[in-house]
């Protein structure tokens, strides 16, 4: 696992938000999504909803996202990011 925070961060803060994030490999390429308002391209996902496991999220965000279903996964990393004022922890599938 890769942590990436600043040095404030304390153990016994609240807990970090959770996201899953997707690998799309597709004829050798990565399946990105565009943000043109900010000029991003980040990974499918998103936030993982109350009640909702990392699985469950990483189905849901990719069929809303990409349109397609999810039919294999396995976790390749996890990242977390604490900047003021977000902590995120983005599961990578």
């Amino acid at each position: 696992m890769i942590e990436i925070y600043q040095d404030t961060y304390k153990e016994n803060e609240q807990p970090f938000d959770q996201a899953v994030r997707a690998i799309i490999l597709e004829n050798d390429k990565v399946y990105l999504m565009r943000f043109e308002d900010i000029n991003m391209h980040v990974l499918p996902g998103g936030s993982v909803e109350k009640d909702e496991s990392h699985i469950e999220a990483l189905k849901r965000e990719v069929l809303e996202e990409t349109g397609y279903q999810v039919l294999r996964y396995n976790k390749k990393l996890v990242i977390r990011e604490y900047y003021e004022p977000m902590k995120r922890e983005h599961h990578i599938y």
